[in-house]
């Protein structure tokens, strides 16, 4: 820029003295602001003050060989951007301003209505909009206004009131989830109809100023003497004043004219129903607003004469500041009046959930807390329980996804307590929002958790470095690690996965509990046994295995001989399998005192010696649709002393050289509808598949068919 050029612009600078405006800030540099942004970037400036603003991209004074600023431009540049800028204000002094930014570093999905979105942004980072109409941010995306951190929010059709008078450049920053976008939203109003001029030989300014400028007139004030004194004189604006002229050339008929002056109005600002603010006038209905030559703090008023009008933004956005209005009355100009105004349509923070659950799972009833700002209101909604007896380890969890809510209702601040109900897992689902005092509504907070006080699981696995509690988030590594917690619920279920190997020590079970199989398989080591003791313990789709190849004094012991062992407990297997090889004699489960029962289960034993698939003292045996074979030079199915024993549509199955199916001493018995099956080497032939003394009594033995005795 020449000197001579530069003189001029500081001249005309000089000449744009204005009462009443502002300095230009860095506050009134809209666009660009720093940051890394993924497009090119508006320079956008307010300069409603009445400055000269000149900008650079050289780095050199824009007063020297800048650019006027004259409305919003491209700043066609990428990578590392640095823009000067001067502004000039009406006294002549300047204020010198750098902004620097980044542009690259992420690219434009070219599909999708997100793509398209981005494309357009970044092709003009200036959007005009018209109050009333539509603005769509994609839903892919997140948008946030202003420049301050805060939440998001997700992409949605934004709108203004079409009343809206605020003009503004609102800037908006979009995401991808990698790149940042920034654009500005210029909101504009279609204009009414201009302020018309009407010439009235008077003035008022002030409120309060009266002057009459009328030539060759005579005017009078109220009841006052008739005057054509053109000297200011004040009114007092509290009450009507009613002004009337005529011709100096006083004749008989001359017209004389007349106007109302009517007492100074109040400016009023209410809330209207979607957030905004209101602007009537409160007074004389005669009164008409329009734009003041003074700027307002966020934004300007558009042109026009207004009855009222609204002040409007975006949902996600905030608007504040003091505006200012011409009133006219019977478009006859009378002063300005101002009022603050706060537009809030930001919405708070969502409510935190605090849980005394570490995790989406919990052992013992979960107490929640809900904060949120301190302004604003919380409401939460609570799912019904979606109730399980075998919890929900393998449920989807889009099961829970559309689980109905409850209403919506005002947190007080008490906790929200979630328990399970008797032996059943349960899921809830909490919801929650905040409602500040604006209206505005956050976005919703949700918490998920299974409270389960009965299941717990058992899976071996390689330590992750994480706690095995027994929650199918982390499941107990070992069956004594499980049996040792099993043993201090009083009714609990446990759910075993793959394949687990006990210890090879006896593993005693003293707490009542069901134990189901999932494809799994238990390993019983040979010195070691399952030992129920005193407890009610239900088996489940459950395989258990014992293989007895050793001899000595170590696999002696009557546990390397059985695989159960029941004492004054009982123990019910169904659809489970249990098989044992021992070396010598073994036997798969023997009950002393207690209760068995089997049910579409499988028993095999096979020993070198003697195979006892069942053997019940002073017990209540209950066997029904299961099968069970025994193979040893002397084998037997089922031997029960004392007690009861209930034998119902069972495949029974001996082979070895004396097998027998039942034998039953001091024994109540009802024997309906068993197959019984004997391979021998012949002295098996010609004998009963089932022997019993002189003590035990049948109450019932028919319908059974033999074969191989």
């Amino acid at each position: 820029m020449n000197p001579l050029f530069r003189s001029c612009a500081i001249l005309a600078a000089l000449c744009c003295v204005q009462q009443g405006l502002f300095a230009f800030t860095a506050q009134d540099i809209i666009s660009p602001v720093e940051g890394t942004w993924a497009n090119r970037q508006p320079l956008v400036l307010d300069v409603s003050d009445g400055s000269e603003v000149y900008f650079s991209l050289t780095g050199s004074d824009p007063l020297d060989s800048g650019f006027a600023y004259d409305g919003p431009v491209i700043i066609d540049e990428e990578g590392e951007v640095s823009v000067n800028i001067t502004a000039v204000a009406h006294d002549g002094s300047r204020s010198d301003f750098t902004v620097r930014y980044m542009v690259g570093g992420a690219s434009v999905a070219a599909d999708g209505e997100g793509g398209a979105f981005l494309q357009a942004v970044s092709q003009n980072p200036v959007r005009k909009y018209v109050s009333g109409s539509v603005f769509s941010i994609p839903q892919a995306l997140q948008y946030r206004f202003g420049d301050l951190d805060g939440p998001f929010e997700y992409g949605r059709d934004l709108a203004v009131s079409g009343r809206n008078r605020l003009e503004r450049y609102a800037p908006c920053t979009v995401t991808d989830g990698g790149g940042f976008w920034r654009f500005i939203i210029h909101t504009v109003a279609e204009n009414p109809e201009p302020v018309p001029d009407r010439l009235l030989p008077f003035s008022i300014s002030d409120w309060t100023l009266f002057t009459f400028t009328g030539t060759k007139l005579i005017y009078q004030i109220d009841d006052e003497y008739w005057s054509a004194d053109s000297a200011p004189r004040e009114l007092d604006r509290t009450v009507p004043h009613v002004v009337r002229w005529q011709s100096v050339s006083y004749e008989e008929g001359n017209a004389v004219s007349s106007c109302v002056i009517p007492p100074k109005p109040r400016l009023r600002v209410r809330k209207g129903g979607g957030g905004q603010a209101v602007f009537s006038v409160a007074g004389d209905e005669g009164y008409r607003m329009a734009p003041a030559p003074n700027r307002s703090d966020s934004g300007a008023l558009a042109s026009g004469l207004y009855e009222s009008f609204e002040l409007d933004t975006f949902f996600g956005d905030e608007v504040r500041g003091t505006l200012e209005v011409s009133l006219y009355h019977g478009n006859v100009y009378h002063g300005t009046l101002s009022a603050p105004y706060t537009v809030d349509r930001k919405a708070p923070a969502a409510p935190v959930i605090a849980s005394t659950a570490g995790e989406a799972f919990a052992r013992n009833q979960v107490h929640l807390k809900i904060s949120g700002d301190k302004d604003s209101a919380i409401f939460y909604a609570l799912s019904s329980p979606i109730e399980s007896e075998l919890g929900f380890a393998e449920v989807d969890s889009s099961r829970f996804d559309n689980v109905p809510m409850g209403s919506f209702v005002y947190y007080e601040g008490d906790d929200i307590v979630l328990q399970s109900r008797g032996e059943l897992a349960a899921f809830y689902k909490v919801c929650a929002y905040a409602l500040d005092d604006a209206g505005n509504r956050s976005a919703v907070s949700e918490y998920r958790v299974v409270v389960d006080e009965y299941n717990y699981y058992l899976s071996e696995h390689e330590p992750d470095g994480s706690v095995s509690d027994g929650t199918y988030l982390h499941p107990f590594a070992s069956f004594s690690q499980a049996v040792e917690a099993l043993n201090r619920m009083e009714h609990t279920r446990l759910h075993v996965y793959g394949t687990v190997h006990l210890s090879e020590e006896p593993v005693t079970i003293k707490k009542s509990c069901l134990i189901v199989g999932n494809q799994s398989r238990v390993v019983v080591p040979e010195t070691a046994a399952i030992v129920v003791d005193g407890a009610d313990i239900s088996f489940d789709g459950c395989i258990f295995e014992k293989q007895v190849e050793s001899t000595g004094s170590a696999f002696s012991s009557e546990a390397a001989k059985k695989l159960f062992v029941v004492e004054r407990g009982s123990v019910s297997f169904f659809n489970c399998e249990l098989v044992g090889v021992f070396a010598a004699a073994g036997v798969l489960i023997d009950c002393n005192e207690g209760s068995v029962a089997l049910e579409n289960t499988g028993l095999t034993v096979r020993a070198d010696s003697y195979a006892c698939a069942l053997s019940a003292l002073d017990s209540e045996v209950v066997v029904e649709c299961s099968r069970l074979t025994s193979v040893a030079p002397t084998c037997v199915n089922a031997s029960v002393s004392g007690g009861t024993v209930r034998f119902f549509q069972n495949a029974c199955t001996v082979i070895g050289h004396l097998g027998r199916v039942l034998e039953l001493s001091r024994t109540a018995a009802h024997i309906t509808g068993n197959t019984f099956s004997a391979t021998s080497g012949g002295a098996a032939q010609g004998q009963s598949p089932v022997w019993n003394d002189v003590d035990t009594r049948f109450y019932a033995f028919s319908g059974n068919n033999e074969h191989g005795f």
